[in-house]
């Protein structure tokens, strides 16, 4: 999903957006992705702070898998100290199989995830 975002960053040059490199707990650090010019492993997503630290970034892409709760809560914490913007980055296709729809509650988005019948101690609230 990160290289999609990337990808698409890097063709929409208006926004003026240069794509610094990518945390990656799977990929090398130093190793290249050929993505335009060719981006960079950072480090791995523990490294987040120290980017941050050491890097001028104004705005970060979370691109992580959605069964990965306690990463992105953990991601987001640390991102949070920084004057940075940040975008998280939902997986479509996982969010199609999850029969995700997003929904604005007054201003706020939800994510609605398969909407099934009220049962058991899982019920609480119920539309009037």
């Amino acid at each position: 999903m990160g290289k999609a975002v990337t990808q698409k960053l890097l063709q929409l040059k208006d926004l003026g957006f240069e794509v610094r490199g990518f945390l990656d707990d799977n990929i090398e650090v130093g190793k290249e992705i050929k993505i335009g010019g060719g981006i960079k492993i950072l480090g791995p997503i523990r490294d987040l702070e120290r980017i941050l630290e050491s890097e001028q970034i104004s705005d970060v892409y979370v691109a992580l898998d959605l069964n990965n709760y306690s990463q992105i809560l953990e991601t987001l914490k640390v991102v949070n100290k920084y004057a940075v913007n940040v975008r998280l980055v939902p997986d479509l296709f996982q969010l199609l199989t999850l029969k995700a729809k997003l929904e604005d509650l007054d201003g706020f988005p939800v994510i609605s995830i398969d909407e099934s019948p009220l049962r058991g101690m899982m019920l609480f609230l119920k539309r009037g």
